[in-house]
């Protein structure tokens, strides 16, 4: 039966991975770190030099005539410089969701091997990284499409029937306030079903990661298949993690960015153990991970047997 204490154990055995399996993970989870912190650290340079850029631009601007030809000259530069940075915004986004996606992988690896009390060096996760890719982004893409279709579908049925009433008088205000709460609840409600179906697009980018063959709309169907059965528990896993990344995200600090990124390490190694449960709850005992040559001796503690 799905129940809390068996999220709090997901949760609990996830967390654990690092501590038990921590000469094999840390390696890992440092490589994976890496992208992340380099995405974070060019945008904020990037950003500065721009401002700075503008800044002196400006200057510059204001101490020349406007019927100069440097003043037109420098007005050409502010819209040369605009759009240079919105192409640098284009190039920032689609790097950064390789970069996270690049990550995502390589910690599924390392958590799905200290799953099974397996060592994964960096060497064979590199390796494997380099000949699997396409199909976590084929998944990802496919699970992001969803997503934005999921959202401009529930805003539309939110706005609609909301521009509709401001439209109209008809009603009165008892009338206007019904719609307002019944926006409000059909609201709440398509947030509660988006956390279940990004829970599901997670599992799939999982399953891409760690089965041979599998990727987009398979992959999708498979971690649907999976977790019947734990839609409850992968629910209330979603939920807790979305939780705590809107804790962190309301934070413009150095310590809520660094918050919101370990959370973002953290994720996939929950739906890996997740998926390995509902993997083993439907009899597949086997992980989907490492060929036998790279098995090593089991760390103290490292299978996740215990998760209910």
């Amino acid at each position: 039966m799905d129940t809390p204490r068996g999220v709090v154990a997901v949760l609990r055995e996830a967390l654990c991975l690092v501590s038990r399996s921590k000469k094999h993970m840390l390696p890992c989870l440092l490589l994976a770190l890496i992208p992340s912190s380099l995405l974070l650290l060019g945008g904020h340079v990037s950003v500065y030099l721009r401002v700075l850029g503008f800044i002196a631009r400006l200057r510059s601007l204001g101490g020349v005539h406007p019927n100069t030809p440097q003043f037109y000259d420098l007005l050409v530069r502010l819209k040369s410089d605009a759009g240079a940075a919105s192409h640098a915004d284009v190039a920032l986004v689609v790097a950064s969701y390789l970069g996270h996606l690049a990550s995502t992988a390589a910690i599924v690896h390392a958590a799905s091997a200290a799953c099974a009390g397996r060592h994964l060096p960096v060497r064979d996760m590199l390796s494997r990284l380099a000949a699997s890719w396409w199909a976590p982004l084929a998944t990802s893409l496919y699970a992001t499409l969803l997503s934005v279709g999921y959202a401009a579908l529930s805003a539309s049925l939110i706005a609609v029937p909301l521009l509709d009433m401001a439209a109209g008088d008809g009603g009165g205000p008892s009338l206007s306030r019904l719609l307002v709460v019944a926006a409000a609840a059909f609201a709440t409600a398509a947030r509660l079903l988006y956390v279940y179906l990004a829970m599901v697009w997670a599992v799939g980018v999982v399953a891409s990661v760690l089965e041979d063959g599998c990727r987009g709309l398979e992959a999708l169907h498979r971690a649907e298949e999976a977790v019947r059965g734990r839609r409850a528990q992968g629910f209330l896993i979603a939920l807790v993690l979305a939780m705590g990344d809107a804790a962190v995200g309301f934070g413009g600090s150095l310590f809520a960015r660094a918050a919101h990124l370990v959370l973002k390490m953290f994720a996939p190694m929950v739906y890996t153990v997740f998926y390995h449960e509902c993997k083993r709850g439907h009899g597949d005992s086997a992980m989907h991970e490492l060929p036998p040559h790279t098995k090593v001796d089991h760390d103290h503690g490292a299978s996740v047997e215990g998760v209910v």
